[in-house]
């Protein structure tokens, strides 16, 4: 539990929080609300107390854990709100999105290494921000008859402030793991271009969000 332990005396990083959790956490329910939706003060609440009583011993799992049906939610983006073809074209782009988001979350407690459940985590929250992009799409083309115009590509996930602060603690991952095969081999030129790629994306969120660049 030393891991634990080191989390809970450093900045207490959420994303770390959750592999941890992911990993030593017995809550099953606790495991999906944490990898669902954006962080909140209430999660980020409820991961430090969980790792708190897994540190002492007393972790208690409150409920069984129920079983959710990997299925779209019609509450979502019900098919009759699609009234033209081009809101035809975005659902069904954000329903392969979804679809693939809400698989990975049914399963994410069924991968049978850390690393795996790691990577699902992550992924669910790159494609619950890609989703985002979709209904910005949606919502401005019902405000305005019309998509908005293209943003440059580097720009395109520059989205919700309300999910900055997830994606940022992603591309602080992906640098992380990009580090690590350029220590095993200096001369990888694709981890060296997808590591600089992360941290151009980061700097951007930065500069909007008044954190440090690295």
């Amino acid at each position: 539990m030393s891991a634990i332990q080191s989390w809970l005396s450093s900045g207490k990083d959420y994303i770390e929080g959750i592999r941890l959790y992911l990993q030593h956490g017995a809550d099953n329910n606790l495991k999906r609300l944490f990898t669902e939706e954006q962080k909140t003060a209430y999660k980020e609440t409820l991961l430090e107390k969980a790792m708190r009583d897994i540190a002492i011993g007393k972790e208690v799992v409150k409920e069984k854990e129920k079983k959710l049906p990997a299925k779209l939610s019609p509450k979502s983006w019900p098919l009759e709100m699609a009234t033209t073809d081009v809101l035809k074209a975005l659902r069904e782009e954000w329903m392969i999105k979804y679809k693939t988001m809400q698989d990975l979350r049914s399963q994410l407690l069924h991968f049978p290494t850390d690393q795996e459940r790691g990577e699902a985590a992550f992924k669910i929250l790159e494609l619950d921000a890609e989703c985002d992009i979709i209904y910005e799409k949606r919502d401005y083309y019902n405000q305005h008859g019309r998509l908005p115009e293209s943003r440059k590509k580097e720009d395109e996930l520059i989205i919700d402030p309300k999910k900055m602060y997830s994606r940022m603690e992603v591309l602080k991952r992906y640098i992380r793991r990009e580090n690590k095969n350029i220590e095993k081999n200096p001369a990888h030129s694709n981890a060296i271009d997808r590591k600089q790629q992360w941290i151009n994306e980061y700097n951007r969120y930065a500069q909007k969000s008044g954190d440090d660049l690295i």
